[in-house]
């Protein structure tokens, strides 16, 4: 996660487990806020991480295409 964290422009980890969803974010490889616990009405569980790759390390074509 370190080196990829520091290689994005924008990094989320988005968390739910034991009935809650967590939510942390960087922003060019500095924490942008602390760590966000939200209770949930229903349970959840999965992990999603949005990620953008930095122009400034990777180049200015850089991007991921998904379909």
């Amino acid at each position: 996660m370190t080196a990829t964290n520091a290689l994005c422009s924008k990094y989320q980890i988005i968390s739910y487990r034991n009935g809650y969803k967590y939510d942390l974010g960087f922003a060019d490889g500095v924490k942008e806020y602390d760590l966000k616990a939200t209770k949930l009405k229903s349970p959840k569980h999965g992990t999603t991480i949005i990620m953008q790759p930095s122009r400034k390390y990777l180049g200015e074509d850089c991007d991921i295409v998904t379909d």
